[in-house]
């Protein structure tokens, strides 16, 4: 295990132990530092790149932390990240979940870090889409076609009509309900 102590020109010790000491120090500067990857490309879902210094022998360790400048939006949440020659590991988002379509963005610099299995953006959170209004009211019975982007917001409104008047006794009151959902848990 490193320490803190560094050989000196006062206190070198021997040529070998102050080698291995170097060593073990390196080793713990480069699995603490954010890596920049580079040559980013591939596809906009299974994206390749590159990490100078190159990753050991043994591949990616749990703790490893990366920046990189997006070449293309995802679109799909099924995502993977090839850095050199290791082997692809799926991106996930910062809390364990499959990416939403276009949460990574062209040209946008974020953060990843290995958790010993996937690939998590730590920065970078979900787009929302908030493209223009539109309305589409239904009078009688019918089907809404959920054809929106998943994290449009959708506001349901639901007016009830109130019964007829029975003799003299008024009719009863309508009722009315509203409610927001994000498109992609809602069905048609």
């Amino acid at each position: 295990m490193a320490d803190r102590n560094f050989p000196t020109s006062s206190d070198p010790g021997e040529w070998g132990d102050m080698l291995d000491k170097n060593a073990d120090i390196f080793a713990l500067v480069i699995s603490a530092s954010v890596l920049p990857l580079t040559n980013v490309g591939g596809t906009a879902n299974a994206i390749t790149a590159d990490v100078d210094p190159e990753l050991p022998e043994t591949g990616l360790a749990a703790g490893m932390i990366f920046s990189i400048t997006w070449a293309a939006t995802n679109t799909s949440s099924g995502v993977t990240l090839t850095i050199g020659e290791a082997s692809a590991v799926d991106l996930i988002d910062a809390d364990g979940t499959a990416l939403e379509v276009g949460q990574i963005a062209a040209g946008r610099i974020d953060i990843l870090i290995f958790d010993g299995t996937d690939m998590r953006l730590i920065t970078g959170g979900a787009v929302v889409d908030t493209g223009t209004a539109s309305v589409e009211v239904f009078e009688t019975s019918g089907t809404w076609t959920n054809d929106v982007a998943p994290n449009t917001m959708i506001m349901v409104e639901l007016w009830g009509a109130g019964a007829d008047s029975v003799s003299n006794n008024g009719g009863a009151g309508g009722e009315y309900n509203r409610a927001f959902f994000k498109a992609g848990d809602l069905p048609a």
